[in-house]
């Protein structure tokens, strides 16, 4: 959000501090794999040791919760670029019980990821965190990743049950494969309508973006004014009295409003086809067939945690 915030806005300057933190996980992803989801970040560890009786979610459902960041990334993206909010930091369900400072709804909802993952492991990492997009993305091409086996794989089959993150992908059985109807057609079909699913996105961005805009205070606050006049004279509304106090007259307000959400229409397009082409990806990705004859952590979806290792009998 802050390295948004920073090529949007040419008066806000992040820090060296703030940006490090950004880049260093994604420098080590790079080389190594998700090392930082496994021992750095504290919202991972939190949650690591609550995991109890992680329970294997059918890849379907997999596909359509891990959905959910890439448009919690766009969002958040969204609303910094307009200088509307932080809603990462403001809605994230464990940094206010570090801080000792958390709302009680957001204490509930901290308490509801920890009480999940019990049973379906790290949900708010593989489910809603929207750095875990960026990490994905790095990891796929990492040069050093974990593997399982530190030598050749015997097919002894331990670790196919091991991850409780379903982060392993089996070898594949090409007469399973054929049987499946995956094939050729059914791949051309899919990534011919790609394009409708980033058209199907940017049309619903822009039909979005008033309602998103509404997010911004300046935003709300003019339409505020302009529909109830007479709120002019409520005392007890500060949003109403600060703005009345700072000389500001209604039509700069208004004017001001217009360029957000004219900066709203163009990002809520961006974002929307974004996530269109998302959908159309990770579709496509069901029909792809990668021809594997070993048990392999999926560089994507592995925090790298090496809980499989620990069952793997080869030795180097």
């Amino acid at each position: 959000q802050n390295v948004t915030l920073s090529f949007t806005d040419p008066n806000y300057a992040i820090s060296v501090t703030a940006l490090l933190f950004f880049i260093l996980p994604l420098g080590f992803t790079l080389f190594f794999g998700r090392t930082f989801c496994a021992g750095a970040c504290p919202l991972g560890a939190i949650q690591d040791v609550l995991i109890m009786k992680p329970i294997s979610l059918p890849k379907w459902l997999n596909k359509t919760l891990g959905l959910i960041p890439y448009l919690y990334l766009s969002l958040a993206v969204l609303f910094a670029a307009t200088g509307t909010d932080f809603i990462i930091c403001r809605y994230d369900p464990f940094v206010g019980i570090f801080r000792m400072d958390a709302k009680f709804h957001m204490v509930v909802l901290g308490i509801a990821f920890l009480l999940m993952g019990m049973f379906v492991a790290r949900p708010y990492c593989r489910f809603l965190c929207p750095y875990s997009v960026l990490l994905s993305w790095m990891s796929r091409f990492s040069k050093w990743h974990m593997t399982i086996t530190p030598s050749k794989c015997i097919q002894c089959k331990l670790c196919a049950n091991s991850c409780p993150f379903d982060a392993i992908d089996f070898p594949t059985n090409e007469k399973e494969v054929i049987k499946s109807g995956l094939g050729p057609k059914r791949f051309l079909t899919y990534a011919l309508i790609i394009p409708l699913w980033l058209v199907l996105g940017v049309f619903v961005g822009a039909k979005s973006h008033t309602f998103l805009s509404k997010a911004n205070p300046d935003v709300y606050l003019a339409e505020l004014l302009i529909s109830n006049p007479e709120i002019k004279n409520d005392k007890d509304n500060i949003d109403v009295q600060t703005f009345l106090s700072s000389g500001k007259t209604l039509d700069i307000l208004v004017k001001e409003a217009e360029v957000i959400r004219s900066k709203f229409y163009i990002g809520s397009m961006i974002a929307g086809g974004f996530m269109g082409l998302v959908i159309g990806m990770t579709l496509l990705n069901t029909v792809v067939f990668r021809k594997r004859q070993d048990y392999e952590p999926h560089r994507g979806n592995c925090l790298s945690c090496a809980r499989c290792m620990n069952y793997c009998p080869v030795e180097k």
